[in-house]
Formats: structure tokens, sequence, C-alpha cells
């Protein structure tokens, strides 16, 4: 075996801890927001006042951001919605009081699954895939832990 071999499995377990550590990040910054909103959020009316896609581009395609303008309990404020509403639309939403740029369509007394929605499937995602790299990336580290340790013993 090189000694190129255990740097590389060494490199390549570093990175997969620091994916699972933003992965799982994400993940708890998700969820704590919908929790929030949950057990938390006060509901309102809001009416759309504009709307504005945002393309972003990726190396496989593109993405659109759903950016809105609405107005709700005198507060108007810039929002980021799952799908376009055309500007007059009176949507039901759950915000935040101190924040109230935290917005989720939605009535009080849901659930933070319900009020995620569509975005369910992918906090629940990032979850999965963070734990399961993180996983991966300790049990790398211990197996080369382990190698080294064998391979001391063995040159004595």
């Amino acid at each position: 075996m090189s000694r190129e071999t255990p740097r590389r499995n060494r490199s390549t377990a570093i990175l997969a801890l620091v994916v699972a550590l933003a992965l799982l990040a994400a993940f708890v910054g998700a969820y704590r927001r919908y929790v929030l909103l949950a057990s938390h959020g006060k509901g309102a009316l809001a009416t759309v006042i504009s709307y504005e896609p945002r393309k972003s581009r990726y190396t496989k395609g593109t993405t659109t951001s759903h950016d809105h303008v609405l107005s709700f309990d005198g507060i108007v404020e810039n929002v980021t919605l799952p799908r376009p509403q055309t500007p007059g639309t009176v949507l039901r939403i759950v915000y935040l009081l101190e924040s109230p740029q935290i917005v989720a369509m939605g009535t009080p007394g849901m659930s933070a699954w319900q009020l995620m929605g569509g975005d369910a499937l992918w906090v629940l995602l990032a979850g999965l895939m963070g734990s399961g790299l993180l996983v991966f990336g300790v049990s790398a580290l211990y197996r080369l832990r382990g190698d080294a340790a064998a391979a001391a013993g063995g040159e004595r």
C-alpha cells in the first residue's frame, strides 16, 4: 500500500465530516425556523404587493426562487415563498413577531412539518445525508487510526 492511500482516505473522511456538519447545520437551522413558527408564530392575512422570480444558475441547470413583497399587520416585508403568487393575492401566513421576514404559508396551530410543505422533503434529506456522512467520516477515521496502530505494531 502506498503512502498516498492513507492520506487520501484521511482527506476523504475529513471532507465527509465537513460536508456532514454543513448539512446538519442547514437541517437544524431550517427545522428550528419551522418549530419557532409552529410554537410562536402569529397568523395573518398577507397581500402580495409584488413578485420577482430570481434565477440561480448551477452546473446542472437553473433554479428559481420566488421573491415576494408582502403586506401584513401593518408590516411590509420581502419574503421568499415556495411558489409564485400574483400581486393582489391574499394569503394565510404564519410569521414571527420578532423577525417578520420569517414567514410560512399556513395557519397558527399547524405543526412544523405541515408548515414546511414542500420543504419538508429537502430538510429531511439534508438531515439524513448529514447523518450518513457523519457516520461514514467518523468510522473512516477510526479505521485509519486502527490501521496506523496495527502498522506501528507490525514494525516493531
